[in-house]
């Protein structure tokens, strides 16, 4: 006997599959939110760093490689999504067969 799935049964599993998809959504936007912390903690901190460093030969041998990654972090908040992976999806295979029977596929 083949199996069969009611429209009932179907609709469920629809709603699994998006009810996942808002989820692994959610945890992308948990990972932005972390990044975009994490992110603006050091950009505070190495803008601390520069506005009190009085010596000027400290500020002149850090302030090439510390204007670069300020600015790489200024990107990294204001588009912290380019920098957090896509939750990997399986790809999934569904076969709908009808069958004469009112309301099964």
């Amino acid at each position: 006997m083949k199996n069969k799935i009611t429209i009932n049964r179907l609709k469920t599993i629809i709603s699994e599959e998006i009810s996942s998809l808002v989820s692994e959504d959610s945890s992308k936007s948990n990972k932005v939110a972390k990044l975009v912390t994490s992110a603006s903690k050091l950009l505070t901190a190495l803008e601390s760093f520069r506005d009190s460093v009085s010596d000027r030969k400290a500020i002149d041998a850090v302030s090439p490689h510390l204007d670069s990654l300020m600015t790489i972090m200024d990107q990294m908040v204001d588009h912290a999504s380019t920098y957090v992976d896509d939750p990997k999806v399986e790809p999934k295979k569904v076969i709908l067969k009808v069958s004469k029977e009112k309301g099964v596929m």
